[in-house]
């Protein structure tokens, strides 16, 4: 799944992209800033200010003066996404509710490689991991891609692009200490053969301290990582681009359970999850005589051992489009593609009833975007169709309307429909639960799937506002109601009383039983002080109105699925205090998660950095210096929740 662009587009655009360790923010204007281009949008290039949605766009400058080692605590930059920290391993992380592990309406690629898991719906934030100075930018669209990018991209779609090895040329070392990990380092060099083909090689390694408990003793989640791979750009035409890429990686991430397997009485134990696994993935773009194409083909595993699960995931990705201009006024992008997903569960215990099993998934789409006063008003009109194992034909139409009266201003709305397939697990789950003690007696909950569940459908309404307000301020301002029907939710009979266990016994299985409406606004505001001081600030309410059956324990539908704050705030500075010497502060506010006792929270990070000439830079940072510790996330029904220190680091990079 690639973004096409018109060769001269891509010149376009590499021209507004900073690279390499001396690219500042400071050195670009607001304005430029603006005409930076986004992909994720229509699957082609457009400048950011001509984007008729919620957007955002982490830039590699941004990337390397944030501090952070992982790609969810970069994700907190962004004005409107929910990033919250589980355990050491674990973040929760979406876009406009329903935030969880596996927050299953949010999508998330990697070069245009879906990194979605079939099994629970969501994404393993523990098995993805980049060389952070590799990414060239990572794209937030809020709100449905559908139309786009297909099933699952319903809440929004977060977009990690790489660089083109032409631009990551000769070696990298970077080495930290503290923060998140005991030690973390990575070290990649990159070479070329002629003016035609370029490469990089890389490997990665980081050794992840554990968290603490509420009394502040040493979690059981610590982990680590080790990951190899590289990337070959070849151009063996003027009008060919062909790339290869790839990595292989194996890791450990411990974790405290709930021990249901077997309905065993140990509520709470120990466990290492052992992950493996690795990508393979080609793409070749061709700039016809007025048109461009591209095809692309991708192959993912990755293995998974731990005590509820025992299983390894195959993906291969087949994928076509093509872009081009009709009658001057229509840009139009369609295409194509066929994804086949396998499954194997091994060992003693498995959630599944069956341990193999082949999904497929076959889409077409078509986007127009129709200039109706050039320059100024564009609607574009598309739509996916996709035909899927679980729930056969699913149509995801959109409709887009940007007006841009001048060259500071644009106003935006679109309306568009999205879904959400069913998972393995909504499909195929068979195990047991037992809870914590309430009571008398013990709780026993029995999960089955349902063969016969449907996908989960939104209908969202959005609207924007985005101008640049003076040569110096940037506003951008985005509403939206979301329209939920067929939404999960877990029904059952019971209690029955088991008088040879003596414990009451629920059975439970999934239906489409939810319904509702969620809402917000999101607001960002970026402020140019002078040459050398930038201020960034964003601020999201979000409610909802959901309804549903309640769980066994009485909690409502509502506060089972929703576990979002009202509010979020984030401030950022930062600050050129000489031409070797930066330093960046940012505050985050969170408010309570309703329902739930997890209390509101703000989390101050500060960092400063010295360039060592024009090819290092050693930095050290204090991380959440407003507090020793605090919670960010209600505990999964399986995996305890931590509680996030306060933690300093250092970190040297060193270009060659």
């Amino acid at each position: 799944m690639c973004a096409l662009m018109f060769a001269a587009e891509r010149a376009r655009a590499d021209d507004l992209k900073p690279t390499g360790v001396d690219a500042d923010l400071k050195s670009m204007s607001l304005e430029e800033l603006t005409r930076m281009t986004v992909s994720s949008v229509s699957r082609r290039e457009q400048q950011l200010s001509k984007v008729a949605a919620a957007a955002y766009i982490i830039t590699d400058d941004e990337i390397r003066r944030s501090g952070v080692t992982s790609l969810p605590e970069l994700l907190r930059r962004v004005p409107g996404l929910q990033v919250a920290r589980l355990d050491a391993n674990k973040w929760a992380v979406s876009a406009r509710g329903f935030n969880g592990r596996f927050a299953n309406k949010m999508l998330v690629l990697i070069d245009g490689r879906s990194i979605y898991n079939n099994i629970y719906s969501g994404v393993y934030w523990d098995q993805q991991d980049v060389v952070l100075e590799d990414i060239e930018r990572i794209e937030v669209i809020r709100g449905p891609g559908a139309t786009r990018w297909g099933a699952n991209a319903v809440n929004g779609v977060i977009h990690i692009i790489t660089k083109k090895a032409s631009a990551t040329q000769g070696g990298l070392v970077v080495a930290q200490a503290g923060g998140d990990e005991n030690g973390a380092g990575s070290v990649r060099y990159g070479g070329a053969r002629g003016e035609k083909l370029h490469y990089r090689g890389f490997a990665k390694a980081f050794d992840r301290r554990a968290l603490s408990n509420s009394d502040g003793s040493a979690a059981n989640d610590d982990g680590g990582s080790i990951r190899g791979g590289g990337r070959v750009d070849w151009e063996p035409t003027e009008r060919d681009r062909i790339s290869f890429s790839g990595d292989m990686f194996r890791g450990r991430s411990d974790q405290t359970v709930s021990e249901s397997i077997r309905v065993t009485d140990a509520v709470f134990g120990p466990d290492t999850a052992d992950i493996s696994g690795g990508y393979a993935l080609t793409r070749w773009e061709r700039v016809l005589e007025a048109s461009d194409m591209a095809v692309q083909a991708n192959y993912t595993a990755a293995s998974r051992s731990e005590a509820r699960l025992d299983i390894t995931t195959r993906v291969v990705d087949l994928d076509f489009q093509h872009h081009f201009i009709w009658k001057g006024r229509h840009d139009i992008v369609w295409g194509g593609g066929h994804r086949w997903m396998q499954d194997a569960s091994s060992g003693v215990v498995s959630p599944l009833k069956q341990l193999s099993r082949m999904d497929r998934l076959a889409s077409v789409f078509m986007q127009d975007d129709l200039s109706i006063v050039p320059d100024k008003l564009v609607l574009t009109l598309g739509s996916k169709f996709l035909h899927n194992t679980y729930t056969g034909l699913e149509i995801q139409p959109g409709a887009r309307l940007l007006w841009t009266p001048n060259r500071r201003q644009s106003w935006w709305a679109s309306v568009a429909r999205a879904v959400r397939t069913p998972s393995r697990i909504n499909s195929d789950a068979s195990f047991n639960t037992l809870l914590p003690e309430q009571g008398p007696l013990p709780v026993e909950v029995q999960f089955s799937g349902n063969p016969r569940f449907q996908s989960e459908t939104m209908i969202a309404y959005e609207a924007g506002y985005r101008a640049q307000l003076s040569r110096k301020v940037s506003l951008d301002i985005a509403g939206f109601v979301n329209n939920y029907d067929r939404l999960e939710a877990t029904v059952g009979s019971g209690p029955v009383l088991d008088f040879r266990l003596m414990r009451l016994i629920y059975s439970l299985t999934y239906q489409n039983l939810g319904t509702g409406y969620t809402r917000g606004v999101e607001t960002s505001l970026s402020w140019n002080v002078n040459r050398r001081w930038r201020m960034q600030a964003g601020h999201a309410w979000s409610t909802a109105r959901l309804d549903g059956p309640p769980n066994p324990q009485g909690r409502s539908y509502d506060s089972m699925t929703w576990l979002t704050p009202r509010n979020t705030v984030s401030l950022h500075s930062g600050l050129e205090v000489t031409r070797r010497l930066s330093v960046d502060a940012t505050l985050y506010y969170v408010s309570k998660i309703p329902d739930r006792p997890i209390p509101q929270y703000a989390r101050v990070d500060v960092r400063a950095a010295w360039k060592l000439g024009e090819a290092g830079e050693l930095s050290a940072g204090l991380q959440n210096l407003q507090s020793d510790r605090h919670v960010e996330f209600p505990m999964e029904e399986y995996s305890l929740n931590s509680s996030v220190p306060r933690t300093a680091y250092i970190r040297w990079l060193w270009a060659f």
